[in-house]
């Protein structure tokens, strides 16, 4: 028997292929993405009208489900993403979609280098799953530095009214809600087979999820894994510390009606 290729994927490369392959089967959720990001919508909806923006970069795009929600609630709205095949994939989902919208690639830190223009607001729901400080601290500042003045910098996680001793239970109550194995019904396209499954591990910093992805084409198969950290590491403290000392004047939390009877919490940094 045959040795089957394995390929595990981490950092950038796992959202590399975690886009590849959830393009791949984009007949399976296109029609319903909406429908999955409808707590976004409905938070969203609510909060960015007293903010008073009218420009708005969504700077962890993906397939740009977040970014047209946020152009079809009548905002001026770009996507950015490090990776370039999400970037690609969420640009001609728009033109399917009917939308004209600019979607560029950038890390947070190099936005200074890569947008061409500010804006009033910055939304990012990915910002808690950066690994170090120091990382942290970089793509806040080139958060900063692409917001025009008195702009909002929106992004999720730890929240004012939450403790450090909340961790453990966050954690719990996550892995419990998307449980430890997911298996995806199998798709087939062009030749292709695709088969998904999803298992998920705690850390003392959060949740493990290695994606496992089984491709089978012309009676050969091999597996490619993207592991990636849905990480609850950092506090409120952090975030306001980190947050002033690239220049933010003000850092606070709201709390919006989702799809849920609990509150939809979203954390804003002033500039």
């Amino acid at each position: 028997m045959n040795e089957i290729p394995i390929s595990t994927y981490t950092e950038q490369q796992a959202w590399d292929v975690i886009w590849k392959w959830k393009w791949f089967v984009k007949e399976t959720w296109q029609a319903d993405f909406r429908k999955s990001k409808e707590g976004t919508r409905r938070a969203l909806s609510s909060l960015l009208p007293r903010l008073n923006v009218k420009s708005v970069l969504d700077c962890s795009c993906g397939l740009g489900w977040k970014t047209i929600l946020l152009t079809e609630l009548g905002y001026e709205v770009e996507g950015s993403d490090a990776s370039a095949i999400a970037v690609e994939c969420a640009s001609q989902l728009a033109k399917e979609e009917g939308m004209d919208i600019r979607f560029f690639r950038s890390r947070w830190e190099k936005l200074d280098s890569n947008s061409i223009r500010k804006y009033d607001c910055i939304y990012n729901d990915a910002f808690a799953w950066v690994t170090s400080r120091e990382s942290l601290e970089a793509s806040a500042r080139g958060i900063y530095s692409v917001l025009n003045k008195g702009g909002k910098f929106i992004f999720q996680g730890a929240h004012q009214w939450s403790e450090e001793s909340d961790k453990e239970r966050r954690i719990e109550e996550d892995l419990d809600k998307e449980g430890r194995f997911e298996i995806f019904p199998p798709y087939e396209k062009d030749g292709l087979k695709l088969i998904v499954l999803i298992a998920r591990e705690k850390t003392p910093d959060g949740i493990l999820g290695n994606r496992i992805h089984i491709i089978e084409e012309h009676g050969e198969i091999r597996v490619e894994i993207a592991s990636i950290f849905d990480l609850f590491k950092w506090t409120w403290q952090d975030y306001v510390s980190i947050l002033k000392s690239v220049g933010f004047r003000e850092i606070y939390s709201v709390k919006e009606k989702g799809v849920s009877e609990e509150p939809y919490i979203l954390n804003i940094g002033v500039k």
